[in-house]
C-alpha cells in the first residue's frame, strides 16, 4: 500500500480552506444582497410634499380597482387592452368594467404615498429579472374634478411588477417588501381579487 505523502495532505488541507472560504464569501454576498433589498424608512417626505408629484398634484380621486376576465383569454389580458383603450384626460371608466372598485380616503393616500416615496432598499442593490409571468389583476386609477382618467399604474402582486401609462409617473425605489405594503392598503380598502382571492 502506498505511504500519502505529507505534501498531498497539506496541499488537500489547504484545497479544502480556500473552497470553505470561497464558499462561506459566496454566502454572505447573497445573504448581504438578499438584506440590502429589504424595505426601510429612508425618507421622511411630508404628506404635504409626497402630494406635489404626478399624478398625485393633479388627481381629485384614486380608486383601487380589481378586474377579472369575462373571456377565456390569458389572466390579466382583458385589464391591459381596458386600460390601453383609455384615451387618457379624455374618457371617464366604466366602473362595470371592473370586479371591484374602492375610492381612497386621505387616510389610504397618505399611507400609499409614504410607502411609494419613503421606502426604499437598506443599502446598493441590484435587481434581477424575474421570469414569472405577469397577469395583472388590480390596478390604480388616478382621476381629476371631471371624473376623467389622467394616469394608471397596472399592477401584477404575483410577479411583484407593474406598468404605468406615463413614464412621468413615479412610483419610488423598488425594495423587496414594497409590493406587500401596497397590497397590504388594497386588502384594507376591501378589494379581495388579486389580493386574497384568485380564479
Amino acid at each position: 500500500m502506498k505511504k500519502i505523502s505529507s505534501n498531498f495532505i497539506l496541499f488537500f488541507l489547504i484545497f479544502l480552506c480556500l473552497n470553505f472560504a470561497q464558499s462561506q464569501t459566496k454566502k454572505n454576498r447573497v445573504q448581504n444582497f438578499e438584506e440590502n433589498g429589504n424595505c426601510i424608512r429612508k425618507r421622511n417626505l411630508s404628506f404635504k410634499n409626497r402630494i406635489k408629484s404626478f399624478p398625485f398634484n393633479s388627481t381629485s380621486q384614486i380608486l383601487f380597482v380589481s378586474h377579472k376576465n369575462k373571456g377565456f383569454g390569458a389572466v390579466g389580458d382583458e385589464l391591459e387592452k381596458y386600460l390601453n383603450s383609455l384615451k387618457i384626460g379624455q374618457d371617464t371608466i366604466n366602473e362595470k368594467e371592473f370586479y371591484e372598485v374602492r375610492k381612497l380616503n386621505l387616510n389610504q393616500i397618505e399611507e400609499l404615498t409614504d410607502i411609494i416615496y419613503n421606502y426604499g432598499f437598506k443599502s446598493k442593490y441590484y435587481s434581477v429579472a424575474d421570469t414569472r409571468c405577469y397577469n395583472p389583476r388590480n390596478a390604480i386609477l388616478f382621476l381629476d374634478k371631471d371624473q376623467k382618467v389622467i394616469a394608471f399604474i397596472e399592477i401584477c402582486f404575483d410577479c411583484e411588477h407593474l406598468r404605468t401609462n406615463d413614464e412621468k409617473i413615479n412610483y419610488g425605489e423598488y425594495c423587496e417588501q414594497k409590493f406587500k405594503l401596497i397590497k397590504k392598503i388594497f386588502e384594507e380598502s376591501g378589494i379581495k381579487y388579486g389580493i386574497t382571492e384568485r380564479e
